[in-house]
C-alpha cells in the first residue's frame, strides 16, 4: 500500500480584513518569526515548511532528514511564491515573503538568505493552531494585506482520512 498526503497552501489577497478566519491559539509578532516553521507534507512522501515569514523551507523530499535546506542551483534559485499587482498603473511585483533576518545578510560569500535580492514584504507575522498556520504579510508601497494560510492534512492515527493510497499490500 502506498500512501500520500497532499498539503494545502491557501493566499488571501484583500484590501479590507474580510478573510474567513482560522483558529489562532498563538500569535508571533516579527522579532520572532525566524525561526518558526508549519510543516505542510507528510510523513513517508517527503514535506516542506512554510517559515514564519511566509518563505518555503526544510525541503525533505530525498528520504531523509534535510532541515534548512531548499532546492535550486544556488542561493538565488529557491522555491517561492510571487505576488504580482497593478494597482493606479503602478506595477509591482515581490515576494510573498517577510524580511530577511538581519543574521542571513552577511556570510563568507556575501548574504546566505535564499533570493535575498528580491522585493518581499516590510511586515510579516504568524499565527497558528497546529495543524494550522497563517503568515500575514504588509508593506507600505501596496494598500493590500496579504494572508497565507497553510495545514497539514494529517491526522495523527487516522490514515484513511490522512492519506490518499492506492493498490494493496
Amino acid at each position: 500500500m502506498r500512501s500520500a498526503f497532499i498539503s494545502m497552501v491557501i493566499i488571501s489577497l484583500s484590501l479590507c480584513a474580510g478573510a474567513k478566519d482560522w483558529p489562532v491559539l498563538k500569535k508571533y509578532d516579527q522579532d520572532h518569526i525566524y525561526k518558526i516553521a508549519l510543516p505542510v507534507g507528510g510523513i513517508g512522501t517527503g514535506t516542506v515548511s512554510l517559515g514564519g515569514r511566509g518563505n518555503l523551507q526544510d525541503w525533505e523530499i530525498m528520504n531523509r532528514p534535510a532541515k534548512g535546506y531548499n532546492p535550486g542551483s544556488g542561493r538565488n534559485n529557491s522555491a517561492f511564491f510571487t505576488l504580482y499587482t497593478e494597482i493606479n498603473g503602478k506595477k509591482d511585483l515581490r515576494l510573498l515573503e517577510g524580511p530577511v533576518p538581519f543574521y542571513e545578510y552577511e556570510g563568507a560569500s556575501g548574504a546566505i538568505a535564499t533570493n535575498h535580492g528580491f522585493p518581499r514584504f516590510s511586515k510579516a507575522t504568524f499565527e497558528s493552531a497546529y495543524p494550522f498556520g497563517i503568515v500575514n504579510l504588509s508593506t507600505q508601497q501596496l494598500p493590500v494585506t496579504v494572508k497565507m494560510k497553510a495545514f497539514n492534512p494529517l491526522i495523527p492515527g487516522d490514515i484513511n482520512n490522512s492519506s490518499y493510497t492506492s493498490g494493496s499490500n
